[in-house]
């Protein structure tokens, strides 16, 4: 990156593209995120993706002689376990760069209440990856 010549623009400039770099390294972890929860004595394994979405069931054959009741209740079981995983797993990348805006989020994941995610300029709507790029324009902008 080429200085502005002035070190406080080039110290904040370098922490906002340090920032920048650490939110996509974020961003393509928690695309990958997936979580597996199993119920039933690991009869039945649901995986999730990284919003909680459905990816996919196992049921062990040894599982349909379950009760329908039974059945659908490790289901759902095992879909909730998944889900948690995935969420404490999104909490545990989000708090290092975003503290407890990061523990938001993970409890967003599995429709827990979470508290307002207050961005930059206390806006609870802001986006932090969107304000880092606005501060940084502005820094690039000659005076």
């Amino acid at each position: 990156m080429q200085g502005t010549g002035n070190p406080e623009v080039d110290r904040q400039l370098s922490k906002i593209m340090t920032q920048l770099e650490q939110f996509a390294d974020l961003q393509q972890q928690m695309a990958e995120l997936k979580g597996v929860g199993e119920a039933a004595d690991g009869l039945i394994s649901v995986e999730v993706g990284p919003t909680g979405n459905f990816v996919g069931v196992t049921i062990n054959p040894r599982a349909m002689r379950l009760d329908s009741q039974t059945l659908t209740e490790a289901i759902n079981e095992a879909a909730q376990l998944a889900a948690k995983q995935v969420s404490e797993r999104a909490k545990e990348l989000m708090e290092p760069l975003m503290g407890n805006a990061g523990s938001a989020f993970g409890q967003q994941l599995t429709g827990q209440q979470a508290p307002s995610v207050i961005g930059a300029g206390g806006d609870p709507t802001s986006d932090p990856v969107a304000e880092a790029r606005r501060q940084l324009e502005k820094m690039r902008r000659p005076l």
